[in-house]
């Protein structure tokens, strides 16, 4: 009977959270766009891998009556013609990009491309059950849809530009060519701190570091361990640097370099993260060892996280250090070769750099070793290179060049994106400031984050177009953690449409 009781809440549990989960937007105001955004929370959209969604926002278009086109690097742009007696006003460009990141909690049975996202409320935030929410960027995309289903009473002419890729390799964005955007002023709506206008961004690049191994046979007295650094928060490498959060892959291979200065430690497989954008929560490594060094480097992982906790306790207090015996089919990597692998990786800087002097409490450069993989007899470490200037971003890559030589290892350096130059004296920035006042009754604060934002590459394609980042709070984005506030929804929400209204009549 217990067993039956059991099944029985169990279905009665799934029942009642799939209807939560359908009817949570029935909570919320304004219910047209929380049901776009509930709408695209349902559309598997990665980067490279966006065309349901933007096949989406084409059909909203088609039904609005409104041109739309999709270029070659797959963005996608409607224009909304001004409303009667506006036409000859200066337009607006609303942008946004399409992509998300896909990351569920470690344990978690989720498959991406098969479950869905489950949105639930609390206290006031949004979250997701077990994964990324996605309102990096879904906020401003519903946005841009709900403005096409339901515009502002008055408005001038008016280009929505869905990007693609941004959480790549900002393909969409540097696609786009010269003539495609006709506007004078463009308002991204990927930044996420209500209450603040981004004027300027970091650019960044990947880089990669990779040693090509062979394997030998592991010797049959030896023993087969992984270690495990897991329970990290994880956060936007960028957005979320200067919260001084643990990166497991840089602990991980602190453990290993500290194991390999005392023990013959022979690498079989090294694994962590999810992107380079994400500040990895977890990081393992599996080697061979002798049997009787095995209590040692037990013992010497339970110290290491006895030391992660007191580092980490007020920023990253559910580190774990475990160790546990392994089994494998493969062969190991030489421990000569293991300490050369071990010895570069821990050279390589995690976390700010140096902070900016030009805009105090910013980051101006940082690392983040996000991915560590083993594939194919491929041992490879890449890292997300941050920086408030191309040469800066140049010197980064050249700092892990140098550590390449130094270990003989093969070094990538990435394509880099542009980081955006802040205008104090923008006219539309100093108009757009009014309307946030005479909206909030608030002073808005400018800032240049460190991160990504495709203003720097528009801003390469398009220099005259003057611009502007804002959105509201969304916390721990390319995270399981990542959560927005409901009423700064509503606030940025009532922000755009003013300025949508008033922008064009203002700056005429």
């Amino acid at each position: 009977m217990k067993r039956q009781a059991m099944a029985l809440f169990m279905i009665f549990m799934f029942y009642s959270n799939q209807a939560f989960a359908e009817h949570w937007t029935d909570k919320l105001e304004p219910q047209g766009f929380w049901k776009e955004f509930s709408t695209i929370s349902q559309i598997y959209r990665p980067s490279k891998k966006e065309t349901d969604v933007a096949t989406y926002v084409v059909n909203t278009a088609k039904e609005a009556g409104f041109k739309h086109s999709t270029d070659s690097a797959g963005n996608v742009l409607v224009k909304m013609p001004a409303t009667s007696g506006l036409q000859n006003l200066p337009g607006i460009i609303l942008q946004g990009h399409l992509d998300m990141v896909c990351i569920a909690k470690p344990g978690s049975a989720f498959i991406w491309g098969h479950d869905k996202i489950r949105p639930y409320i609390h206290e006031g935030w949004l979250k997701a059950t077990e994964t990324t929410l996605g309102a990096d960027n879904g906020i401003g995309v519903a946005a841009m849809l709900d403005i096409m289903k339901n515009p502002p009473e008055k408005h001038g002419p008016v280009e929505l530009l869905f990007t693609v890729d941004e959480e790549g390799d900002f393909s969409g964005v540097c696609g786009l060519k010269p003539g495609q955007l006709t506007g004078k002023m463009l308002l991204n709506l990927d930044s996420e701190e209500s209450g603040e206008f981004n004027i300027g961004c970091a650019g960044g690049q990947a880089d990669i570091l990779e040693f090509t191994v062979s394997p030998v046979v592991i010797q049959k007295d030896n023993e087969i361990l992984k270690i495990a650094i897991t329970g990290g928060k994880s956060g936007h490498s960028g957005v979320d640097i200067h919260r001084g959060r643990a990166n497991a892959i840089a602990e991980l291979c602190k453990i290993l370099k500290c194991l390999v200065n005392k023990h013959e430690i022979c690498l079989i497989e090294c694994n962590g993260g999810t992107t380079d954008t994400a500040i990895p929560s977890e990081a393992s490594a599996v080697f061979s060892c002798k049997k009787s060094d095995s209590a040692a480097i037990k013992i010497l992982a339970g110290k290491y996280e006895r030391i992660l906790k007191n580092r980490f306790k007020k920023v990253d207090s559910d580190l774990q250090v475990s160790v546990e015996q392994s089994e494998t089919s493969k062969g190991c990597v030489p421990d000569n070769i293991s300490k050369t692998i071990i010895n570069c990786f821990n050279e390589v800087p995690a976390g700010i750099i140096a902070m900016s002097r030009q805009w105090p409490g910013n980051v101006q450069t940082s690392m983040n070793p996000g991915i560590l993989v083993t594939e194919n007899n491929v041992i490879r470490l890449i890292m997300h290179l941050q920086g408030s200037t191309l040469p800066v971003i140049n010197m980064l890559s050249r700092r892990v060049s140098r550590i390449s030589q130094k270990y003989q290892a093969k070094h990538t350096s990435g394509t880099p994106y542009r980081p955006w130059e802040p205008d104090n004296n923008s006219p539309l920035l100093k108009t757009a400031i009014q309307i946030h006042r005479d909206v909030t009754s608030k002073e808005p604060y400018l800032k240049v984050v460190h991160a990504g934002v495709e203003c720097g590459e528009l801003k390469n394609t398009y220099p005259d177009i003057q611009m502007l980042s804002f959105g509201p709070d969304v916390r721990h984005a390319h995270s399981p953690d990542e959560m927005v506030k409901i009423a700064t929804v509503n606030e940025f929400l009532k922000i755009l449409r003013a300025m949508l209204t008033r922008l064009p009549i203002e700056l005429d």
